[in-house]
């Protein structure tokens, strides 16, 4: 799933890829540095010594508790690119649906 946004963040246009959404209660651990779904190469940062290369294996995890939600994303901001994103958002459903 990829979103691309016409509103810009601080100033700057923005998307995201690679949505992951799940259900399931406990933990869920994923790699922190994905090949993006089109299988190019995690890029190394746009400016050096910007912040550290991303080099696989480097897994995180998030704990998802019941009526919780877990997403996971990758979000490209600018030149920069496959920022990873984790989420957890607890869900409340309405009367009305």
């Amino acid at each position: 799933m990829q979103f691309i946004n016409t509103y810009r963040f601080k100033g700057r246009v923005w998307s995201v890829s690679d949505i992951k959404i799940t259900k399931a209660s406990g933990f869920v651990t994923v790699e922190a540095c994905p090949t993006p779904a089109d299988g190019s190469a995690v890029p190394e940062p746009a400016v050096p010594g910007s912040f550290m290369p991303c080099t696989p294996p480097l897994l995180t995890s998030m704990a998802i508790g019941s009526g919780q939600w877990g997403v996971e994303m990758l979000f490209d901001w600018t030149i920069t690119t496959n920022i990873d994103v984790l989420i957890v958002w607890a869900v409340t459903v309405n009367a009305d649906g």
